[in-house]
């Protein structure tokens, strides 16, 4: 048998009683800071995150589609300023501006040449012309304002101006080079 316990005095059930306040109080605050953080904050932050992510997702893309319509619209302009898409067309109708151009400014003797189309990883075709003609630097001068005028896809890669002795006339060759662009649909 066990023998009965006395009564516990009134200041030791005070002090037991204090500590499991205090011990509810411990528990309660670090519990409900852990059911704060766990299921109501975390959520929130995992959302506002989210959130972000998909503000920047969606600014990228904004930003890439912005591209491609400014890309798409530079395509457009240069379709403009292509050549037509069929290379012998495209070659007689250059050549006949080119030669045009030669006669408009008045230089003399002129030879325009062109060379075979070369494609360009089957999106564009370059045709290059060789010039040849006799003038002077004034006409020559009309000549280069008048090519870099008109609104085609072609540069001049190279101007040799040779002087002629006694004379004012030069000897001017020049290797012209212009694009052709296959149209969008056609690739």
């Amino acid at each position: 048998m066990t023998a009965p316990t006395a009564p516990a005095s009134p200041s030791a059930r005070y002090r037991t009683l204090g500590l499991a306040a205090a011990l509810f109080v411990m528990v309660a605050y670090f519990g409900g800071e852990w059911l704060l953080d766990n299921l109501i904050q975390g959520p929130i932050e995992v959302a506002r995150g989210r959130r972000t992510q998909l503000e920047r997702d969606v600014q990228q893309r904004e930003t890439s589609l912005r591209r491609l319509r400014e890309a798409g619209k530079l395509l457009a302009r240069w379709e403009d300023q292509s050549l037509p898409a069929d290379t012998e067309v495209a070659r007689s109708l250059y050549q006949a501006w080119l030669v045009e151009l030669v006669d408009d400014v008045g230089l003399a003797s002129p030879s325009v040449t062109s060379s075979e189309p070369v494609a360009r990883a089957g999106l564009y075709y370059t045709l290059s012309f060789s010039v040849r003609a006799r003038g002077t630097l004034e006409e020559l001068t009309q000549f280069l304002f008048a090519f870099y005028q008109a609104d085609l896809l072609h540069q001049l890669r190279s101007l040799t101006i040779t002087p002629l002795q006694r004379s004012e006339e030069l000897d001017l060759s020049l290797a012209v080079e212009t694009l052709i662009l296959q149209p969008a649909g056609a690739a």
